[in-house]
């Protein structure tokens, strides 16, 4: 196999030149060959255009620092321990780029990179693997084989992905990260193992989630709906939550579940107008978020009983005749703030002579919300005690 030592532009017109091919307008046209490693230097756009007469062969650039690269024809291209600050744009059937640093890149052939970093990958392809990879925008369209092992993504959209079947992903998103689903399905052969989301934000348009399993996965932060234009709205996609939420519970994840079924039914929230026939649905999922996240929050009930506690203990103070004949300051009767949110204290609170017919209408009313706000504390809890 030829080794070939590139210092400039045109030492390497030189050697196409010398084998058959030809250099028009910046662009170099490779007739005839089989297998060359090049190593390029202070080469700043590389134009390549491969005959027919040249399929199934293989251009290997290694130790080289390129601006932009451009590949036309079907050849396999290696690119190791490449540094390109512009475009890399390869059309032909395979490429592989290991160890390599490279700002863009669009393709549409079957990608292997590993150990590498990319700024900008956008894959139109059928196969891509991402191996131990650095990606901060990633886009791909109409994959079919998909393996990703990616350390550090800032943005991640996948569209068109009718036929899923071959997938594994293991991705780290970073801080405020998003990551784009647009009509895709994952089928049950598609598997998440070693995902970390909960830095990301997922938006979703018509996605469907049909793996069998997951492993090892910390979910994401938000998730919210895009529409076809590619919006971003703050609508919760309800059947892709129950897709998740269902996933979970098959898996025996009761945490997950959880997770997943206060998304989808705050999204049921969102679905439902306040003035309508479900009006008492609409309310009672308004009640449950505000109270504690559906289920996922204990220390929302708890401070709203201090808070709702201290507003009624203000309230019923001022009822009494304590306030009404004297005007005392409700600082020197404090202590009865705690027997007041005890749910079984006495309906005479101060002495009977100072407790009138109001007195007894905020006590119930107040006694009212605090058991609902005890019971949501409580359920909060029995997620995690669930069988």
């Amino acid at each position: 196999m030829p080794e070939l030592n590139f210092v400039n532009k045109q030492e390497f017109i030189d050697w196409v030149r010398n084998h058959g091919g030809r250099y028009e307008k910046n662009n170099f046209y490779l007739d005839s060959f089989s297998e060359y490693n090049a190593k390029l230097l202070n080469i700043s756009d590389l134009n390549i255009i491969v005959s027919q007469s040249s399929h199934n062969s293989s251009l290997n650039i290694y130790d080289s620092k390129l601006n932009n690269i451009k590949i036309n024809g079907k050849v396999t291209l290696n690119l190791e321990k490449v540094s390109c600050t512009g475009t890399v744009q390869a059309e032909q059937e395979n490429l592989t780029i290991n160890k390599s640093d490279i700002n863009n890149l669009l393709t549409k052939a079957r990608l292997e990179i590993s150990d590498s970093t990319i700024r900008t990958l956008k894959h139109c392809g059928t196969n891509l693997i991402c191996i131990n990879t650095d990606i901060a925008d990633i886009f791909i369209d109409s994959i079919h084989s998909l393996k990703l092992n990616v350390n550090q993504i800032d943005k991640c959209e996948i569209r068109n992905q009718k036929s899923v079947s071959d997938c594994q992903y293991s991705l780290k998103f970073a801080k405020h990260s998003t990551i784009i689903l647009k009509e895709c399905i994952f089928s049950k052969k598609a598997h998440f193992k070693h995902c970390d989301f909960s830095k990301s934000t997922l938006y979703t348009y018509d996605t469907s989630f049909q793996m069998q399993s997951y492993q090892d996965i910390k979910w994401f932060k938000k998730i919210r709906k895009i529409n076809m234009d590619d919006q971003k709205t703050y609508i919760i996609p309800r059947d892709e939550c129950r897709q998740l939420k269902n996933i979970a519970k098959k898996n025996e994840n009761s945490i997950d579940e959880d997770y997943f079924k206060a998304y989808e039914l705050h999204a049921l929230m969102q679905e439902l107008k306040l003035f309508s026939y479900r009006f008492d649905t609409k309310f009672t999922l308004i009640l449950n978020n505000l109270s504690n996240r559906f289920g996922r929050s204990w220390l929302i009930p708890l401070v709203l009983i201090l808070i709702v506690g201290l507003v009624f203990y203000t309230w019923y103070f001022h009822t009494t005749l304590i306030w009404k004949n004297s005007h005392e300051c409700i600082i020197g009767y404090l202590k009865y703030y705690w027997m007041f949110i005890n749910p079984i204290h006495s309906f005479y609170l101060f002495d009977k002579e100072v407790t009138i017919g109001l007195s007894f209408f905020v006590d119930t009313f107040h006694r009212i919300l605090n058991y609902y706000l005890i019971y949501q504390f409580i359920a909060a809890f029995r997620k995690f005690g669930k069988a």
